[in-house]
């Protein structure tokens, strides 16, 4: 819990063993800082190859079982799951840019 008696919204605890972000403080990592655990910095993580042949969207279609919805046929719900399958990649694949480039890994 952050102590009160520090005016500052980012600080080091009395002792040294804890820096402490209050509510509206910032850590800004400047290019080229890193984030390191233990002295290392976590490994890269390698980017996924969308080979689904779908179409990144931010919201998926319903996919259901064939015959099941008889206003679509099977090409369609095959569709439905490239494009999930893609979206699914390409938010991985921004999620890891998004850490690597806050420097936690490399």
């Amino acid at each position: 819990m952050a102590d009160a008696s520090y005016p500052n919204k980012v600080y080091r605890d009395q002792g040294g063993d804890q820096i402490t972000v209050k509510s509206g403080g910032v850590i800004n990592i400047e290019t080229g800082g890193i984030v390191k655990a233990n002295g290392t910095q976590a490994s890269a993580i390698t980017a996924i190859t969308d080979s689904t042949g779908g179409t990144p969207a931010t919201t998926f279609a319903a996919i259901t079982a064939p015959g099941a919805n008889a206003t679509t046929s099977l090409t369609a719900d095959m569709t439905a799951v490239k494009n999930a399958l893609a979206q699914i990649a390409a938010t991985l694949n921004a999620l890891n840019t998004a850490i690597k480039n806050a420097g936690i890994t490399a």
